[in-house]
């Protein structure tokens, strides 16, 4: 699955949900992909089988996984999945330091969104999706706080 993602009217990339990115990011950063996002994963599934057995749905928990997640890992992330739909793309520092303004709080739910649908079926993607729109931007917000140590 391909999409554009429109940063403003003059910048915007492509990125490809093949499972190709999976591999640009290893080769890339050193190591699988999966100790990455498992928090984020487990939480996904857990949300699926809740809304699919109509159960209620803790989004709390699923905000406290991503909030686990570095701000390099996100941004790797979508390098990876940037680089897959478009093979000239420079190393990931160059590529990110060649946009002026790089609004994660809108670029995320759109990557979230294709990410996920070319993973799970169209009926759990619609229930994940909304519940994901919820709680996608809060996330984002997140990333730009300090973080205070317990």
């Amino acid at each position: 699955m391909k999409k554009v993602i429109r940063i403003d009217k003059n910048n915007k990339f492509e990125i490809s949900t093949s499972w190709g990115w999976a591999y640009i990011y290893q080769e890339t950063f050193g190591h699988d992909i999966i100790p990455d996002l498992v928090p984020a994963l487990d939480t996904i599934l857990d949300m699926l089988t809740e809304l699919v057995n109509g159960d209620e749905v803790d989004e709390n928990d699923f905000s406290d996984k991503l909030y686990e997640m570095e701000i390099t890992t996100v941004t790797n992330v979508i390098w990876a999945l940037a680089k897959n739909a478009d093979d000239d793309i420079p190393e990931v520092r160059t590529w990110l330091d060649s946009f002026d303004v790089f609004p994660l709080a809108d670029i995320v739910p759109e990557v979230m969104d294709v990410l996920v649908k070319s993973m799970i079926s169209t009926k759990k993607a619609k229930l994940l999706q909304e519940r994901l729109e919820k709680i996608g931007s809060q996330f984002i917000q997140s990333l730009s706080q300090p973080q205070t140590e317990d």
